[in-house]
């Protein structure tokens, strides 16, 4: 309980000072704005305190926080090129990861297998994103068979 009410009022605050700031109403400096880290540390916190604590559920937020943030920095600060128009696909990927990091935390291979699904239809998605794989005209006509496999995923997911 104390968790998720110290997650709540830590959401909420950051969510403030962003939404102050962006409405022009700054509350961070223009050179400061390193708001990535807030959500990179919040992401730190909350999964030492799952670690800690030996409870998975916090760990697969706090993984997606961790590295959602890590993808905004390296964005901000010009380290990935082609910005969110191109990278889009990351966000399947840290998804997956995700799961990843539950399933090795609760020793089951369900999420091991459904992260890695999303891992690799991420990796598939950023590589045509990149031109490096020429599925686009498929895409175009087939792209909701991701948004199929994924939701399968996740259903077999939450079917325990």
């Amino acid at each position: 309980m104390k968790g998720r009410m110290f997650l709540a009022i830590a959401l909420i605050a950051i969510g403030l000072v962003l939404l102050l700031n962006n409405l022009g109403m700054g509350v961070l400096p223009r050179k400061l704005e390193l708001w990535p880290v807030l959500l990179m540390a919040l992401g730190a916190a909350i999964g030492a305190d799952a670690l800690r604590n030996n409870e998975k559920d916090p760990l697969f937020g706090a993984v997606i926080l961790f590295f959602v943030g890590l993808l905004f920095l390296l964005t901000e600060s010009g380290y990935l090129a082609g910005g969110l128009g191109k990278l889009w696909p990351v966000f399947i990927i840290i998804l997956g990861m995700a799961f990843i990091s539950n399933s090795f935390m609760s020793g089951t291979a369900r999420g091991l297998v459904i992260g890695l699904i999303y891992a690799a239809v991420g990796f598939v998605l950023l590589a045509s994103t990149y031109g490096k794989l020429s599925i686009r005209i498929d895409l175009v006509t087939y792209w909701p068979v991701i948004l199929i496999v994924l939701g399968l995923a996740t259903f077999f997911q939450k079917a325990r």
